[in-house]
């Protein structure tokens, strides 16, 4: 009898996980906010901040928490919070 194996199944194809990586979801240590114009990550714990607060973002910038509606979740985001958050959850090195 013959064993086929798929390309998806080739050991050469499993990606390790990076030393001291858990299997476990790690809580997130970041939170998207609607500010300025664009939507922006925040080192927070908490995303339910009141509005007029000053927060720093992933991006360097310190911008004040406004008060958020539905349409705000639509804009842009900040490409320097993008590249921050993607080498805090392990993308980029």
């Amino acid at each position: 009898m013959t064993t086929i194996r798929y390309d998806h199944e080739r050991s050469s194809t499993v990606h390790p996980d990076p030393p001291g990586a858990s299997t476990f979801p790690q809580p997130r240590s970041f939170f998207w906010l609607p500010i300025d114009g664009q939507r922006h990550a925040a080192g927070i714990r908490d995303r339910y901040l009141p509005s007029g607060k000053l927060i720093t973002t992933l991006c360097g910038q310190q911008l004040t928490r406004a008060r958020v509606t539905d349409t705000e979740w639509l804009w842009p985001t900040c490409r320097e919070c993008w590249s921050a958050a993607e080498t805090r959850v392990g993308l980029r090195g």
